[in-house]
């Protein structure tokens, strides 16, 4: 969702200031508590014996890898007074929006990230309409595939947008008050943007406003609790990010103008309070749900947990401190594996899961990316699968020069230079997602991403704790080794030669893949002989260690 850019391009304007808003201010909640009986918890963190982090559903670790289909830039558009000219792209078909679930699944995806708003849920003040999310989740049962949901609400990129929340919010302000900025020499509360409406600045933790927004979401959780048992247990939605980079308020948004409130300008402590307590609110309305997944937000641009520059007294720490937020994640926007693999590592504290929470598909550099950001302890979304075609028409129609078609695909779902290699290195993650998910970073080896772009030619060594690979490519090929205790695996884009140094391997390894319960099925067999063993592209191999001196024999062959 886009981000300082984007957002900023949008608003073509505005903002902030400083002081506190006459008014005690506390996190609402309208739940009881849910019985046990009734509860079903979904997704969780948890940790290996070493401490990592990883993601699980239904207790089994899962290794998302995932892309984000905006479903609103494909559904919304100009509404009420202005509508968007004749030659805008029409909102999308639901046999339209279908194609994004069934090519993410053949491109290999497991995880669709997709927006829901406010408005979808909650037409009108208590009326439900969960039409919407019955397709969603559909879809997401077709096709395989599990489902992060966006809420969309009251902070997105640091605004509040009218294609986002209900009109019995927007229109009311005196029960939702709204802060107003600094535009063309005058205070106002709203401008109009092509992509998402009326834009303005909701006070986001207004008691009467926390109160609406944990209703809606404790309304729309347990509607997926019941609409999951009847329709197979399948559990597609696997977690919630809360807000979108909703630390943009403090850090853009304040620099570029004033918000007042009350005549009294805002000050930027208090912008982060309200920040901090609107999340927390929608947390905690999920948590207390029937249906429980593991509560996220994503920052835009930090790469790493220190203070903000625009406000040292804040941090991504603070969001992480939160009841309701159970994992915090970056939108870095960088073509650098060495920055991803460094910001991976720095929000890898505090029992945090790190993940790249979005980062732009059209990169050149994607598959080494993604590896670099499983390699080093987290994993990757794509932002985004492929562009709606109403955005990449608004960039044009504003004649801007932003690089707005940001999908690994482009928007009528044909290969841009970059898409294959990065299918193909998605294919290993997939086949090694058990041993990727539990795999300490100093037994994880990547070859040939050092540079963003791969290199055609190139004989690369890299240790891990235990084994000295020695990688030869003249393809570009890029792969992985990752050890354990008692196993190798290797996988690589294309045919490449592999020599394995400080160990002893049995004279048989096995092509194959992990099964949903971490058994690994063998589909093939081959007998390496030489020092360089070579490794045909698209398989993942496993090789046995064995101890110096070790005695073959059939029951030990029988054994690997």
């Amino acid at each position: 969702m886009r981000k300082m850019m984007i957002c900023s391009m949008l608003l073509v304007m505005i903002l902030l200031g400083g002081c506190k808003l006459n008014k005690e201010v506390t996190t609402v909640t309208v739940t009881t508590e849910t019985p046990k009986e009734e509860l079903q918890v979904v997704s969780q963190i948890k940790y290996t014996d070493n401490g990592k982090a990883y993601f699980t559903v239904l207790g089994k670790p899962f290794l998302i890898i995932g892309g984000q289909v905006r479903l609103d830039g494909l559904q919304n558009r100009g509404e009420g007074a202005y509508q968007p000219p004749e030659m805008a792209p029409k909102a999308a078909t639901w046999d339209e929006i279908e194609r994004y679930f069934s090519e993410a699944k053949h491109f290999g995806l497991n995880t669709l990230q997709i927006p829901i708003d406010w408005r979808d849920i909650e037409p009108e003040k208590d009326i439900y309409d969960f039409s919407v999310l019955d397709k969603l989740l559909t879809l997401a049962n077709t096709y395989d595939l599990k489902v992060e949901l966006l809420w969309f609400s009251t902070n997105m990129c640091g605004d509040s947008h009218s294609f986002h929340i209900p009109d019995y919010i927007w229109n009311d302000k005196e029960t939702y008050p709204r802060m107003q900025y600094l535009s063309n020499k005058q205070y106002i509360d709203e401008h109009w943007t092509w992509m998402y409406g009326f834009t303005g600045f909701l006070v986001l933790d207004d008691d009467d406003l926390l109160e609406r927004e944990a209703k809606v979401l404790t309304n729309m959780m347990n509607y997926i609790y019941e609409w999951n048992k009847a329709n197979g247990n399948k559990f597609p939605v696997i977690s919630i990010q809360v807000h979108n980079e909703p630390d943009g308020l403090l850090r853009w948004r304040v620099d570029q103008g004033q918000i007042k409130f009350n005549e009294e300008l805002v000050s930027k402590e208090r912008i982060w309070e309200m920040t901090l307590n609107a999340l927390n609110n929608a947390g905690l309305a999920i948590k207390q749900s029937k249906y429980q997944v593991v509560t996220r937000v994503n920052l835009t641009v930090t790469t790493s947990i220190n203070p903000f520059p625009q406000a040292p007294f804040a941090s991504p720490l603070d969001v992480l401190a939160l009841e309701g937020i159970d994992i915090i994640g970056d939108d870095p926007y960088t073509e650098s594996p060495k920055i991803i693999k460094n910001t991976i590592l720095s929000y890898s504290i505090h029992g945090n899961y790190p993940h790249i929470a979005e980062n732009m598909g059209n990169y050149a550099a994607t598959p080494s990316l993604l590896l670099a950001a499983y390699a080093a302890g987290g994993s990757y979304n794509i932002y985004d699968f492929a562009t709606p075609p109403y955005f990449v028409w608004f960039n044009e129609y504003l004649n801007s020069t932003y690089q707005m078609d940001q999908g690994i695909l482009r928007p009528d779902f044909s290969n841009k230079p970059h898409s294959e290699l990065t299918r193909r290195i998605i294919k290993g993650i997939n086949e090694a997602f058990y041993i990727i998910a539990l795999s300490d970073k100093e037994n994880f080896a990547t070859f040939n991403i050092h540079k963003p772009l791969p290199e055609h030619n190139l004989t690369q060594t890299i240790n891990t704790s235990n084994v000295q690979f020695t990688f030869k490519t003249d393809n570009g090929a890029i792969g992985f080794g990752i050890t354990d205790d008692e196993y190798i695996y290797v996988y690589a884009t294309d045919h490449v030669q592999i020599k394995m140094d400080n160990v002893v391997l049995y004279p048989v390894a096995y092509i194959g893949k992990f099964a949903g319960d971490g058994q690994f099925i063998s589909l093939e067999t081959v007998y390496p002989t030489d020092a360089y063993i070579s490794i045909e592209g698209g398989k993942l191999y496993r090789f046995r260690m064995r101890e110096k001196g070790e005695r073959l024999n059939s029951t030990t062959m029988d054994n690997i």
